[in-house]
């Protein structure tokens, strides 16, 4: 299908120009991407892929967050409705717009965000996947930086017995 094979070559210059630093190429390219996968009724990943791809570009760029945080909410929900969840993919896209959330010190919007990603881990791939490592560090930080002590410990304690 020439779709995918125009999708597949700019999300991949997108990677690439992000691997690089080049967050300019990258936004075009993530841009291009996303226009394919939206237009062409791709698979959601396809879109979900170029939304968080665009996001991560747009982050770092002073006045871009607001999108790039709209971005990551779009892939986020289609990686969680999708049938073949990349656990590792989504984690990393939910770890993205929670950390943006408290970098705004906004952590009451992560806390919810990282609860519902643990929730879809765990049944996509069982209560002991190591892909909650991360999950609960996040909320076991925004637990303590707001005093709730024992939720941030029983946090910390699943991400120990998650890494083992």
């Amino acid at each position: 299908m020439i779709a995918n094979a125009v999708w597949s070559n700019y999300f991949q210059v997108g990677k690439t120009a992000l691997s690089t630093g080049d967050s300019a190429t990258a936004e075009t390219m993530f841009r291009e991407a996303l226009a394919v996968a939206s237009t062409q009724a791709l698979e959601p990943l396809h879109e979900a892929n170029s939304a968080f791809g665009l996001a991560l570009a747009l982050l770092p760029q002073q006045g871009q967050r607001g999108e790039a945080q709209q971005l990551l909410r779009k892939a986020i929900r289609l990686y969680s409705t999708g049938s073949n969840l990349d656990c590792a993919v989504f984690v990393s896209c939910v770890s993205s717009l929670a950390d943006s959330y408290c970098q705004e010190s906004f952590p009451e919007r992560a806390l919810p965000l990282l609860k519902q990603a643990v929730k879809i881990v765990s049944q996509r791939a069982g209560l002991s996947a190591p892909q909650l490592v991360p999950l609960f560090k996040r909320m076991a930080l925004i637990y303590s930086e707001k005093r709730y002590y024992r939720k941030a410990d029983l946090c910390f304690q699943r991400a120990i017995k998650n890494s083992a």
